[in-house]
């Protein structure tokens, strides 16, 4: 059973309203579900199978033994983290919700901060529905915050009266800080699907970060180039008079001289400082790389905050403006998959490659079911952060009912695929540990997946 609270008003429009205060409606009884006969059309060869056949799996002695060693494992496991295993489990949510004026028509809407939310919570809903058909019984609170300027006080007194097993969220960023401090005090999970940090949490194993930290897309992008391109061959580009860009080349120079893959990690990356004054002089902005390079190239522009689109994207437009008949490989951030600047033509010409933590297959079947889904019951297309709620509510009540409370600790390492992303938890621990043995050890554990994609073919593909 699925049980939903929601701890927010609902105006007479149906859309989420900013008054304040808080009132509960509880869902307690399933939806009812449509089933629709479909024809089989695949046949069994003949003498592949009848209704005489009788088979008998015969299980090697050393599985058997393997099995137990694997439970025993679990055992310990259980013990060493005191996970608890529930009937039901509590998850409190926390969405900034609230539309402050009557919004008159969809476009209004979906240029509202709270569209991309509420399509979240939409597609959580859905997953929702598949976890109960899996037997997880949860029951979920949903909180409305602000996108900023929460005060933390106004909810603390709800969060102590749900018994609460896990909270995810919230989006702001000095909200989540008091949360995690309050999970940490409570012994609550706290889950940020959104916010990327190494300062928020410290000695805090209960919080868990599925964004992960900028550093994570730079080792890939160096463990990806040092196996594909010699270290001359490689060029760094940041901004000229910017020390954080300088010192951001220089984390990323460090890594390739202590990758122990690279052929070349005795010779530095070449670094490339653009005038930023030659996007509209016409001159040249990128001379130095092309005045000698004939051969194919790799050109790393390690730019990932919004703030710096337009610059990434005048990068971009010179590079393809300048290449000539140089082969480009552009390695980047998720930003300039996301930038709406950023066109087809470019990603072609120039070859580019994303460092990315999520991605959605729109061939995969399941992704096509799911859209198909999203489509029957709220009669709107699926946007990506609707995939991330269905994805993140079922790694979240899975992981509940096969480990329990301490979930972190049993699926760490693994990789966990879902529709729109892979989970591969990992713990952060002071960078002067050596071993991490101790629970209190570690600061956070930490979503580390990360994969760099290539476009071709029409579409970012998984790169050889």
């Amino acid at each position: 059973m699925i049980t939903i609270a929601f701890l927010f008003l609902f105006s007479s429009c149906g859309i989420f309203s900013g008054s304040s205060g808080y009132h509960i409606a509880e869902i307690a009884e399933e939806k009812p579900v449509s089933y629709h006969s479909v024809e089989d059309t695949i046949e069994l060869p003949d003498g592949i199978y009848s209704e005489a056949d009788t088979i008998v799996f015969e299980i090697p002695e050393e599985k058997v033994h393997q099995a137990d060693d694997i439970l025993d494992v679990m055992h310990e496991k259980d013990l060493r983290f005191n996970t608890e295993y529930k009937e039901v489990y509590h998850i409190a949510i926390l969405l900034p919700l609230s539309f402050s004026d009557y919004l008159p028509d969809l476009m209004q809407l979906e240029s509202h901060y709270s569209y991309r939310f509420l399509n979240f919570y939409s597609g959580l809903q859905l997953g929702l529905e598949e976890l109960s058909k899996k037997d997880v019984s949860l029951e979920v609170h949903v909180l409305n915050t602000k996108l900023s300027d929460n005060d933390f006080t106004s909810i603390e007194a709800e969060l102590k009266g749900l018994d609460l097993d896990v909270i995810i969220g919230p989006f702001d960023r000095e909200l989540l800080k008091e949360i995690e401090q309050f999970g940490k005090s409570q012994d609550i999970l706290v889950i940020s699907p959104w916010q990327s940090s190494t300062k928020i949490a410290k000695e805090n194993p209960g919080y868990i970060q599925l964004l992960p930290d900028v550093k994570r897309y730079y080792e890939a992008i160096v463990q990806y180039v040092d196996g594909h391109f010699s270290a001359d061959r490689i060029f760094l580009v940041g901004r000229l008079s910017e020390k954080q860009e300088m010192a951001r080349l220089k984390y990323l120079q460090d890594l390739h001289k202590a990758n122990p893959q690279s052929s070349s990690s005795e010779t530095s990356y070449q670094q490339v400082y653009v005038n930023q004054a030659s996007f509209v002089d016409g001159a040249n902005a990128f001379g130095q790389i092309f005045q000698n390079a004939t051969e194919e190239i790799a050109v790393i522009i390690p730019n990932w905050s919004y703030k710096d689109e337009q610059f990434v994207y005048s990068c971009l437009r010179k590079l393809n403006a300048e290449k000539g008949l140089t082969k480009v490989n552009v390695f980047g951030m998720p930003l300039m998959v996301n930038s709406e600047l950023v066109d087809y033509n470019l990603f072609k010409n120039l070859n580019i490659h994303i460092a990315i933590e999520k991605h959605v297959d729109e061939e995969d079947p399941a992704v096509l079911e799911f859209r198909q889904k999203y489509l029957n019951t709220y009669h709107a297309i699926a946007t990506d952060d609707a995939i991330e709620g269905f994805d993140l509510i079922q790694l979240v009540g899975e992981s509940l009912k096969n480990y329990g409370t301490k979930f972190q600790y049993f699926i760490q390492g693994e990789q966990l695929t879902y529709l729109q992303t892979s989970y591969n938890l990992t713990p952060a621990v002071d960078e002067e540990s050596v071993f991490f043995e101790e629970v209190d050890k570690v600061d956070y554990f930490e979503n580390r997946h990360i994969e760099i994609r290539r476009f071709i073919h029409n579409r970012f593909e998984p790169a050889p």
